[in-house]
């Protein structure tokens, strides 16, 4: 039996009525034709009421859960399954479609219904407002797809997103079931699966609405089950038999004599975009509803993709944004504006502008795990650390040089959904139709080139970054002497390699020591740091951090973190906290593995990869090629002073190779510190550096006013 939770909302009748009517918002009323079409019975979940009838009359209120204290956000949890339980007994015999924010998810009674063994699925989880109302209100034929009907086209006009790999997988397959590993998955699609992959089955739902289940549906294929406990995905055939035209299987290398794929989609047919008649123009002013606005210069062309031809332009001038006067550009396609950049703090130097990478919603993205992966070829970077402004948002987007004509390209292309998934990353430029026009190879598909350090002061300068790291190793009292405050506890972290997982995810105050005491003062109360026995009991495990004073500040968080490390230690690594790094992955691999779990994050995972080869001798392959490392800050200070030609991320991790090559991950992490103190985006202390003494931007005169 299938029971909805739908969440209140703010806006309310002035009078008392039913609760199905008392709340009239647009998202509220959506949600509630979706349970009603989907659902055998439905509940809504009040931050004042707790469990509330549809029917139920009640006056209207000023709560919200949203800002509620976490400790009450947790009774209110507690409060909710058990009112849950007093009406419909065994919660096991259901299955519960909650519809509703992380605030009445998160803090217990997801966790708590999984915990008796009842079905819990979030059919929105992770849309924001905008896709979310596209959803409920926007679809009501959506009811019937999630239920397994995929009789109509399943992705007919929309771009192949990285999920139609699994297809591509599975087109070669020869019988009619194929049991694949989430982990292949990750690696198939070019980034992690969402958390919602591996804790609801409904995230697998053979529906055409979702992006991922296009992906094997337009292959012919669909998901049969899926065990979450030892993450293995079964596919079988799709009964009904149909591939669809932008599914059809290509030719593969050597099975004929031609390698082209048979597709009924135009677009496939033509070998790959380009940029024809580019040439550059002068000064050139576009009209807002508002203003006009003036740009110095621009390139303009056409942009073939497929049978398509599109007049493009490419626009570059000067606006006051962000509290500053900045490089300004914008992408035209028939003459309607694309994209904007907006120019970086350090854009002397690398000459590059930062644009926002939107979702297929039109919605901002603020985790790499949503980026589509036609934009992995690009440099990814976060808008905030490019750009120092109270406006700058915590956001993704593509750095781009002001006049890489090709990607700016591309990235409108991209933003209009009009690249076909195989071609985005082959962007070709035909010839110029005018004499004077620049190189298209070194003018348009050039990258961030700047002077180098001659190899003598790239070795000098290489030395003092290590020389710092090894100075401040020395200062940092966890290099220095132990990881936690006393030998007992630092002992448990040696020994137990649970125990180190736990005290890296508890490290989180100014203080260096009170995270990793967690672990032994953890084990004291609770008897144990079995992860099998933690997984089983939570609510012992949550006495133990509570009873008799809170172990650390952020205690309900970091409760969830642990429990949620002892259910993925024993299901992924089989109970054992060490295979985490004892198969000698490279450094970033590893902190990619410590960043799947709740509570650790990039630096996290970087200090946990530094602390195991310092504390614990773990040793590493050698390889910095994985993402992790090497990240924008890193590389603004590797170009900044000298040590690499570009700030391209292949370029800095072939320096620091070369300069270091016992260690390169070493550089990485001292050039950090250095980005950090002293070489930031904006207003770099080059006074106080201390790289001064060979930086080729001092050098330049760069900071002499």
């Amino acid at each position: 039996m299938r029971i909805g939770l739908v969440g209140c909302v703010s806006t309310k009748l002035s009078k008392a009525a039913q609760a199905k009517d008392l709340y009239n918002s647009t998202l509220f009323r959506g949600r509630r034709s979706w349970v009603e079409r989907t659902c055998d019975t439905w509940f809504i979940l009040s931050a004042k009421y707790g469990l509330v009838l549809p029917t139920q009359v009640i006056e209207p209120y000023d709560v919200s859960l949203t800002d509620a204290p976490t400790e009450f956000k947790h009774d209110w949890a507690n409060h909710v399954l058990g009112q849950l339980e007093a009406i419909l007994g065994d919660l096991k015999l259901y299955e519960f479609e909650i519809h509703a924010g992380s605030a009445y998810r998160e803090f217990g009674l997801v966790r708590q219904l999984m915990a008796k063994e009842a079905q819990v699925s979030v059919p929105a989880e992770g849309l924001k407002i905008g896709p979310q109302l596209e959803m409920y209100v926007g679809n009501a034929s959506h009811t019937k797809a999630r239920f397994g009907s995929i009789g109509a086209h399943p992705a007919s006009g929309a771009k192949r997103s990285s999920y139609q790999e699994i297809g591509w997988k599975l087109l070669q397959v020869d019988g009619d079931s194929a049991t694949i590993s989430m982990s292949e998955l990750e690696e198939l699609i070019g980034r992690f699966l969402p958390n919602s992959a591996r804790n609801y089955r409904e995230w697998w739902a053979n529906t055409e609405r979702s992006p991922q289940a296009r992906g094997w549906l337009s292959a012919g294929w669909r998901v049969e089950n899926v065990d979450r406990e030892r993450e293995l995905v079964h596919f079988t055939r799709n009964p009904e038999g149909y591939v669809p035209r932008v599914g059809r299987r290509p030719k593969f290398e050597g099975e004929g004599s031609s390698a082209k794929q048979t597709s009924g989609h135009p677009k496939e047919e033509k070998a790959g975009i380009f940029l024809d008649n580019l040439h550059e123009t002068g000064e050139w002013n576009y009209v807002w509803p508002k203003v006009t606005e003036r740009f110095s210069r621009s390139f303009v062309g056409e942009l073939h993709i497929g049978e398509a031809v599109y007049d493009f332009r490419h626009a570059i001038g000067e606006r006051y944004v962000f509290g500053n006067l900045r490089t300004h550009t914008v992408t035209f396609l028939n003459g309607r504006p694309v994209v904007e950049g907006a120019g970086c703090d350090d854009f002397r130097i690398s000459k590059s502008l930062v644009s926002f990478i939107r979702g297929d919603g039109g919605y901002l993205l603020d985790s790499r795990d949503d980026m589509p992966a036609t934009y992995r070829e690009f440099d990814v970077v976060f808008q905030k650390d490019e750009i120092a402004s109270p406006d700058a948002k915590d956001a993704l987007a593509v750095k781009i040089r002001e006049d890489d004509v090709a990607h700016w390209a591309l990235h409108g292309a991209l933003r209009r959904l009009l690249v076909p998934g195989e071609q985005a990353n082959r962007v070709v430029i035909k010839g110029s139709s005018r004499a004077h026009a620049p190189d298209p190879e070194e003018v348009l598909m050039r990258k961030s080139r700047r002077s180098s350090l001659s190899g003598r002061a790239q070795k000098a300068t290489a030395e003092l970054i290590i020389q710092f790291g090894s100075e401040v190793t020395k200062s940092d009292p966890v290099a220095n002497s132990l990881l936690a405050s006393s030998k007992d506890a630092d002992q448990l972290i040696r020994r137990d390699p649970f125990a180190f997982l736990v005290g890296i995810i508890c490290d989180g105050s100014s203080s260096v020591s009170s995270g990793w005491d967690i672990p032994y003062l953890l084990k004291t109360r609770l008897g144990h740091l079995d992860p099998y026995r933690i997984r089983a009991d939570y609510l012992a495990l949550r006495r133990a951090m509570l009873e008799p004073t809170p172990l650390l500040a952020q205690v309900n968080d970091a409760t969830e973190w642990i429990a949620e490390a002892a259910d993925r230690v024993v299901r992924v690594y089989g109970g054992d906290a060490a295979r985490i790094w004892r198969t000698r992955p490279n450094p970033t691999q590893l902190a990619l593995r410590l960043q799947r779990f709740a509570g650790i994050g990039k630096t996290k995972s970087h200090i946990a990869t530094e602390l195991l080869s310092r504390f614990l001798k773990v040793e590493f392959s050698d390889g910095t090629e994985s993402e992790g490392g090497f990240d924008n800050q890193v590389r603004r200070v590797f170009a900044r002073v000298g040590l690499s030609p570009t700030d391209q991320r292949e370029d800095v991790i072939s320096a620091a190779k070369r300069l270091y090559p016992q260690r390169p991950l070493a550089l990485d992490q001292s050039a950090w510190e250095i980005g950090r103190r002293w070489c930031t985006p904006s207003d770099p202390n080059c006074k106080d550096c201390i790289l001064k003494s060979t930086c080729l931007r001092v050098a330049a005169g760069a900071n002499s006013n």
